[in-house]
């Protein structure tokens, strides 16, 4: 029931390689994404030396050759400096490409480092300043993966992530509290919990038809790993939530448990012998 992929998808090349030999699959910005958060930087950053360039003309007492080297400390802040800073601190973004949702990550799908993110914006001062991105825009074009050169040469690629989607935290039905602090319940085979879990989260968007029948065979086949009577008459879609929940608190009081008789374990562990 995952949301359908877009056509980039498509592309034989399109999937990024761990480095334990484990394929991920992504989508990788297109070149209308990558341009329009491009002109967002460009112009954020071109407006913002050309505003610190008046404020300094205006009072500037200075002589001509420090003024000389003030333009080329504002002009090298804006196309390297102040870019590299916002990659770096942002891990992968910019103003540009929040407003997008894209990330710059490494080929393997990690995060980038320093050094991806410098000889990214040093290719950058080429094929996106002094070419007003003309350089650039075409090898994205040719790229399969959308990268221009500095992806080429760092090693990296922008992705998009999608858009945000917000699920609301899945809560116990209201009435069946005590039933879920008493229920015993089976083991769950992972692939029904999975789908248990996806249905839940895209049930809204199923028709009528489909939903009923879906939420009907869901609450059926998780009726039967539960030995802890549910109240007759509810609606299977509450039977498949109750269920759900139950699990996961179950899970998370043995895991609890676990980590509590971890930490007292490791302070026993720790503790001084014979009071020395």
């Amino acid at each position: 029931m995952s949301a359908p992929r877009s056509q980039t998808s498509l592309i034989q090349d399109d999937y990024v390689r761990t480095g334990e030999a484990v394929v991920l699959d992504v989508t990788p910005a297109s070149p209308a994404e990558r341009l329009a958060a491009a002109v967002i930087d460009g112009t954020v950053y071109f407006w913002g030396a050309i505003i610190i360039i008046m404020i300094a003309a205006r009072t500037w007492h200075g002589s001509s050759s420090l003024a000389r080297v003030f333009m080329i400390g504002v002009l090298a802040s804006c196309m390297f400096f102040v870019p590299l800073a916002v990659e770096m601190a942002t891990r992968g973004q910019s103003l540009g490409k929040w407003a997008f949702n894209l990330r710059v990550v490494r080929d393997d799908g990690g995060r980038i480092t320093a050094r991806h993110s410098a000889v990214r914006v040093s290719a950058g001062i080429l094929e996106c300043w002094l070419t007003m991105g003309g350089i650039a825009f075409f090898a994205v074009l040719m790229s399969k993966k959308g990268k221009r050169l500095g992806d080429m040469a760092a090693g990296t690629m922008v992705l998009s992530q999608g858009p945000s989607v917000f699920y609301p935290p899945l809560v116990m039905p209201p009435g069946l509290e005590e039933w879920g602090r008493t229920a015993t319940i089976l083991p769950l085979d992972e692939a029904l919990a999975a789908e248990a879990r996806a249905f839940l989260t895209t049930n809204r968007h199923l028709t009528a038809e489909v939903r009923s029948q879906v939420a009907l065979q869901l609450a059926d086949r998780l009726s039967r790993r539960v030995q802890t009577p549910l109240p007759s008459g509810l609606h299977p879609e509450i039977v498949i939530a109750a269920v759900m929940v139950a699990r996961r608190d179950r899970e998370w009081e043995r895991e609890a448990r676990r980590r509590a008789k971890g930490k007292a374990r490791f302070h026993e562990a720790t503790q001084p012998r014979f009071g020395l």
